[in-house]
């Protein structure tokens, strides 16, 4: 199986096997895909953590709408201490990288103080921390049947219910959650 190519913009979906905690049932949007490594984002495992909250820390106030309730979300086990943005274009602000027409991802403190202003983009989720892998981690990964790969979709970031995440994002390759086995192996 040949998974050189960019795979940046695309979900990477745990597999029933992965048994470690902080990738069981996650759905991550990869950023990054390079001969250097990967990162991405677990789009699906909210924190106790409201954004009011985060912003408060970090001294920017409250969010001046219900947003600020929304969670922050545990993007991966990586630098749990650093906040990333995926949000919707455009790609205004300082760092940000357009990772599809309609996703874009943002480390800037930047776009947290737009977003406390209510100045910043639409659609938004923010994470503490992210995913990572070294050179060819993520290809292996891929062959070992440790994750499925399929393409991103913003409404499943930004609109689908949380706990419906994981599911819908296999349903885009047509498979049911029932279908994925708990065994792994090679044919």
């Amino acid at each position: 199986m040949d998974i050189r190519t960019d795979l940046r913009g695309s979900f990477l979906i745990a597999m029933p096997t992965l048994a470690e905690r902080a990738f069981q049932r996650s759905v991550i949007l990869l950023c990054e895909h390079a001969d250097e490594g990967a990162f991405g984002v677990i789009v699906n495992k909210p924190l106790n953590l409201t954004v009011d909250k985060l912003l408060s820390f970090l001294d920017l106030g409250p969010v001046p709408s219900t947003r600020g309730q929304e969670a922050v979300f545990f993007g991966g086990p990586v630098q749990p201490e650093g906040g990333l943005v995926l949000h919707s274009p455009p790609a205004r602000w300082g760092s940000t990288i357009q990772l599809t027409s309609d996703l874009c991802v943002c480390s800037s403190r930047e776009i947290l103080e737009a977003i406390a202003r209510a100045e910043g983009p639409d659609r938004y989720l923010i994470a503490l921390g992210h995913a990572g892998w070294g050179p060819h981690q993520i290809e292996h990964e891929l062959t070992e049947n440790a994750w499925l790969l399929a393409p991103s979709q913003a409404e499943l970031v930004f609109q689908t219910p949380i706990e419906d995440r994981w599911a819908t994002a296999a349903s885009v390759l047509g498979i049911e959650p029932g279908q994925l086995s708990t065994y792994t192996g090679h044919a």
